[in-house]
C-alpha cells in the first residue's frame, strides 16, 4: 500500500523503481545466460 501511495505521489520514485527493477532482471538474464552457456560447453567438451 505504501509503495503504490510512493509511486503515485512521487513520478521520479516510481521511474527509479521501475529502472532498479529492469536492471536486476537483465542482470539475472546475463548470469541465466552464462551459466547456461558455460553447461552447454562443458557438456560439448564431454560428448
Amino acid at each position: 500500500m505504501i509503495l503504490g501511495w510512493a509511486i503515485i505521489m512521487h513520478p521520479v520514485i516510481s521511474s527509479l523503481v521501475i529502472t532498479v527493477w529492469i536492471g536486476l532482471m537483465l542482470l539475472l538474464f546475463g548470469l541465466l545466460y552464462i551459466f547456461v552457456s558455460f553447461s552447454v560447453k562443458r557438456l560439448v567438451k564431454e560428448a
